[in-house]
């Protein structure tokens, strides 16, 4: 449901979870004060029931601010390999960029046989990985480049948006010739950025 006239009205949300389920989000608190609805239509909310014996959120800060990895599903892999290279792909995006439009941010990993892709939000992302993908090296590195193509759209599409995209118009097709730019332009630099990390060597560039 979507309304015009209530574009730009502040609003509050609170959530109120059924029994122990979980909720994760890219809010800074639940009941949190809101801008308007358009930064609420940017926000990721994953509110599910989890085993309370498996631990699902896993916090980790680079240079002052909180990261959080958060698995939908179960995830058999390497929790402070993860850290160590998330840290590493956002620590030379802040080199790249030098400024960061966030305080936190949330990375959603949704954990299935079929899941992949990924999409990107204003101070989060949602990806897609199979179990599997923990277990070899060569899928292990696709899913950090994924990573490194969903984060760096935190700078550009969340911030640098392609004109034909702002402002968003909610009530029909927005059409834009700037994508060569918003994806070509990052899918340019999610390797990139691995090679800068050590993460990806020049093959890995070429052929993945």
């Amino acid at each position: 449901m979507y309304s015009e006239k209530y574009r730009y009205v502040p609003l509050t949300l609170k959530v109120l979870p059924y029994s122990d389920w979980h909720v994760t989000t890219g809010l800074e608190n639940l009941g949190v004060n809101l801008l308007s609805l358009l930064l609420l239509i940017m926000i990721i909310l994953l509110i599910a029931r989890w085993k309370s014996e498996i631990k699902k959120d896993y916090s980790f800060d680079v240079e002052g601010r909180e990261h959080v990895i958060s698995f939908y599903g179960e995830a058999d892999c390497d929790i402070e390999k993860l850290k160590n290279d998330f840290t590493a792909i956002i620590k030379k995006n802040y080199e790249f960029w030098g400024r960061v439009p966030y305080n936190r941010y949330v990375f959603i990993a949704h954990c299935t046989p079929q899941s992949g892709g990924g999409t990107e939000h204003i101070n989060s992302t949602v990806v897609g990985v199979k179990p599997a993908d923990f277990e070899k090296e060569n899928s292990y590195k696709n899913f950090l480049r994924l990573i490194s193509h969903e984060f760096f759209h935190t700078w550009n599409v969340k911030q640098l948006r392609p004109k034909g995209l702002t402002p968003y118009n909610y009530t029909k097709e927005n059409y834009t010739e700037e994508l060569w730019i918003a994806e070509g332009g990052t899918s340019y630099y999610d390797g990139l950025i691995l090679s800068r990390t050590g993460q990806y060597n020049i093959e890995d560039i070429l052929t993945k």
